[in-house]
């Protein structure tokens, strides 16, 4: 899912574990209780998004846009920022 435009979608509980997500368009996404565990976020754009009961444990957020984003009982842990 490189480079992908997934804009406005609901991914609420969805299980990205370990996922590339490299450079994805996540704007106003909503990510309440997703797990993000290990995934490849480098570049990607989370504007707006809702992060809401996130586990970025090991994941890589290097240059990631998280400009307006909601944050909420977030965990970052080995995270590659």
């Amino acid at each position: 899912m490189e480079t992908a435009n997934l804009k406005k979608v609901n991914f609420e509980c969805a299980n990205f574990l370990y996922s590339d997500l490299k450079g994805a368009n996540l704007e106003e996404t909503n990510l309440v209780k997703a797990n993000l565990i290990g995934t490849n976020l480098k570049g990607a754009n989370l504007e707006r998004a809702n992060i809401e009961n996130i586990d970025f444990t090991k994941s890589n957020i290097e240059k990631t846009n998280f400009k307006n984003a909601n944050f909420k009982s977030t965990k970052f842990k080995k995270t590659i920022l």
